[in-house]
């Protein structure tokens, strides 16, 4: 097991920014935040409107069948809000590969950074093997570079829930997990590496990486929820 190649690291990037959802949808509910997510089109890309003093891409997530605003992909307890994604530089930190920085954001304030950001996976920290590419994210570390730090949310100093959550995470997901450089890092999205050879496989694995991409991060708000009706 590797950390990905600067070329593979860059047909993942080329495939978020220049591909489609292969004609399908995403179609997801999250019951403990009460939020559905109904996307079926990408917006084209445009320099981000959220990091402007980066080197940052951006595009939005559509949903062509809401008639008020095509742009309202997802519905927060009947609030309907904006979502889209950030692609490229990550401020000071220093990766192996620059400008890999995957950034989720959405309009409502209810999650992380609100309009900034919620959610984060560096594609950069992805391992490869002989068959397949896998993004991950660490869930040895508590806080630091790689780590879900989100998911820490309202726990303070209590490492033994902290983990729980990650475990948590891990088997609402079905998630496999990697050993990597003595840390466990979670598999939010695999993709198979013959795949990334043949173009008539872009969108297709454009789709499920999105939408592996947005379900592991709703899934997280959805457990930090769950812990507050408790």
């Amino acid at each position: 097991m590797d950390l990905i190649t600067y070329d593979n690291a860059q047909k993942v990037k080329d495939i978020l920014l220049k591909g489609n959802l292969d004609n399908k949808s995403i179609n997801l509910e999250f019951k403990n935040i009460n939020a559905k997510v109904n996307i079926n089109e990408l917006t084209e890309v445009e320099k981000s409107q959220i990091f402007i003093d980066e080197n940052v891409d951006m595009f939005w997530f559509i949903n062509s069948l809401n008639e008020e605003d095509t742009y309202l992909c997802v519905d927060i307890n009947g609030h309907k809000e904006e979502l889209y994604m950030n692609i490229g530089n990550w401020g000071d930190y220093k990766y192996n590969i620059k400008n890999m920085h995957i950034a989720l954001g959405t309009t409502t304030n209810k999650f992380g950074s609100g309009k900034e950001y919620f959610s984060q996976i560096e594609i950069s920290q992805a391992l490869e093997d002989e068959n397949y590419i896998y993004i991950v994210k660490n869930i040895t570390d508590l806080a630091g570079k790689g780590c879900i730090s989100r998911i820490n949310t309202g726990l303070k100093n209590d490492k033994g829930k902290k983990y729980e959550r990650r475990t948590r995470l891990v088997n609402r997901l079905n998630s496999e997990v990697l050993v990597h450089n003595t840390k466990d890092w979670m598999v939010i999205s695999k993709i198979n590496k013959q795949d990334l050879q043949n173009n008539d496989k872009f969108n297709s694995i454009c789709y499920k990486l999105i939408r592996d991409i947005i379900n592991y991060s709703f899934t997280i708000e959805d457990i930090i929820a769950e812990d507050k009706l408790k």
